[in-house]
């Protein structure tokens, strides 16, 4: 390769490096695209603002690319003209909490102690963890730099007392009443110094899981390029569309409808393909997510014969995505549609789910709002005429319409309301970013999707029958198991759920005259002879009268619990 080709290659790699979603964040309003020129025609790109600055984004480049010899000037000279700089970043963007705290206080460091200031969020991980590169050090779990220890020891106790005891005013976001707020604090360094501190753990925490996800996102649609049995789906809601007319009364102006749509992108062995499901429900919910992603994978199924794994990315929206409802459909409803379809679902971190998915909502609004405004489509007033307008206007983007009363037969045919009533949470929900389906009603999650360490949760158990139903076999097992407790002993605990009955295999941590405090162990294998105790406790006071049965399962040096036969019986 001569050096005109390996310059051109670097050159390339870095427009590809600036427009990564874990650099830069695409734009999800209609109206934000910038006009190029290519080959002499204008073209229509939708705005990405980077979530850092360029000298940041150069330090991440060379960090990756230690070969490469480019300088920062030229690498800041080839910032694509639709990639922003984070300071053009307007006022409307959805901007991470974590980050823009840890900024603010930085930028109060920065005015008093400048000389001993971090000069990015980079640098105050660098001088948190030990390793940024560990899970250990960046989850919180090494003994050497958990809970700010090493922040601490490198940077603050290097501070002057005097300089601590300076007057400061710094701000930050917090929530007061439900809603978030930017206030501003007032003290002394110290009192910022000790915030930096309090938060470290969690910060670092937050960076590892935004950079683990998004590093495995860029690296399965690779592999999906390469696979053809493969395929990567990011899926999200956009804001809705408010229907307007050209022109209008102007009583009009106050009685706008509005229409959901559901953008998503496709990444397998070729093009990537766009979606947007439309529909005239406004519910943003657990019953539009499963008839929208069902809609989609049959579709994609059809078109993709040859898949037999789909990798769902979106972001972490505990209404609409990482909930137990979704979990429990697709452990249930999903196998049962697509039984041959191994799944999994990856959920970005915090307020870094931004992605093409965004652009391509935009995309599909943008174009309903010019046809309307240059009267090609004087009348989108509902979900139907949204979808003829869009589908005229975007011929390359698969554009579907599912009313609202499809919905509630979807959901009624497939009997999900009592399934979802009956259905448990995971513990620690919020800090799972990475669930798959191991069984009907199981599923494994991870902390991050390359975790090594995993847990098993039991969402929802089939339907026991009244011949096999435990209440009419429990008694005697009840009467026995009951007796002779003891603190450690392994137990399976019975719980009912209206119609049907939960059982969960424990350990007795704690107990008095009337109780019994189970810690509950959580399944490690398919076949349900290995369980492990969770990183996550997962405790309940229950009645002695609910013991089943009581074990003695062997324990390895793992601390794992393995047991002669399933604890579940098929």
């Amino acid at each position: 390769m001569n050096h005109v080709t390996a310059t051109t290659t670097t050159y390339d790699h870095v427009r590809e490096f600036y427009e990564r979603d874990d650099i830069s964040r695409q734009a999800p309003g209609m109206r934000d695209v910038v006009t190029v020129r290519e080959g002499g025609v204008k073209k229509k790109i939708q705005k990405r603002h980077l979530t850092m600055s360029v000298l940041e984004a150069y330090r991440y480049f060379k960090n990756e690319h230690p070969e490469s010899s480019i300088g920062k000037s030229k690498f800041a000279e080839l910032r694509p003209s639709h990639v922003l700089r984070s300071s053009d970043t307007p006022r409307n963007v959805c901007l991470c909490r974590y980050h823009e705290n840890i900024k603010l206080a930085l930028d109060c460091l920065q005015h008093i102690i400048p000389r001993q200031a971090f000069q990015s969020t980079q640098d105050f991980v660098e001088a948190v963890a030990c390793n940024p590169e560990s899970p250990l050090c960046m989850l919180g779990q090494c003994a050497e730099c958990r809970n700010g220890k090493l922040l601490e020891m490198r940077t603050l106790c290097n501070i002057p007392e005097d300089d601590k005891q300076i007057k400061a005013t710094w701000y930050a976001w917090e929530t007061k009443e439900g809603l978030p707020n930017k206030v501003q604090k007032t003290g002394t360094l110290s009192d910022v110094l000790n915030f930096l501190k309090t938060v470290a753990t969690k910060f670092v925490h937050h960076c590892f899981v935004k950079k683990q996800q998004s590093g495995f996102f860029q690296a399965i649609k690779l592999q999906a390029k390469a696979d053809q049995e493969t395929v990567v789906l990011q899926v999200d809601f956009a804001e809705n569309y408010i229907a307007a007319y050209q022109d209008q009364i102007q009583s009009a102006h106050w009685h706008q409808k509005q229409v959901t749509v559901f953008p998503s992108v496709l990444w397998s062995d070729g093009d990537p393909e766009s979606y947007a499901i439309v529909s005239d429900s406004l519910e943003h919910d657990k019953r539009s997510v499963a008839t929208f992603l069902s809609k989609i994978v049959e579709d994609i199924k059809m078109k993709h014969p040859a898949m037999k794994e789909i990798h769902i990315f979106s972001d972490g929206a505990a209404s609409q995505f990482k909930n137990k409802f979704m979990w429990c459909f697709m452990s249930t409803t999903f196998k049962e549609l697509f039984p041959t379809l191994r799944v999994q679902w990856h959920f970005f971190a915090t307020s870094h789910g931004k992605g093409a998915v965004d652009g391509v909502g935009a995309t599909v609004k943008r174009a309903v709002n010019t046809d309307v405004l240059c009267r090609q489509a004087v009348l989108v007033t509902d979900a139907a005429s949204f979808v003829a307008s869009a589908r005229q206007s975007c011929p390359n983007i698969n554009i579907k319409l599912i009313t609202s009363s499809e919905i509630t037969e979807f959901i009624q045919h497939h009997n999900l309301n009592e399934r979802w009533a009956n259905t448990s949470a995971v513990p620690g929900t919020q800090s799972v970013h990475h669930i798959e389906p191991v069984s009907w009603g199981e599923v494994r999650h991870k902390i991050y999707s390359e975790a090594e360490q995993s847990g098993v949760h039991t969402l929802l158990h089939l339907e026991i029958t009244s011949a096999e139903s435990p209440e009419h076999k429990s008694s005697e097992h009840q009467s026995t198991a009951a007796k002779n407790i003891k603190t450690g002993d392994c137990v399976l605990v019975q719980f009912k759920a209206n119609k049907s009955f939960r059982q969960f295999v424990g350990l007795v941590n704690n107990q008095d005259q009337e109780a019994l405090e189970i810690r509950f162990l959580r399944r490690n294998d398919s076949a349900g002879l290995v369980y492990i105790l969770p990183v996550m406790e997962d405790k309940a006071w229950v009645t002695p009268d609910q013991v089943i049965e009581t074990f003695t399962p062997k324990v390895d040096n793992r601390g794992r619990y393995h047991f002669g036969e399933a604890v579940f019986a098929e």
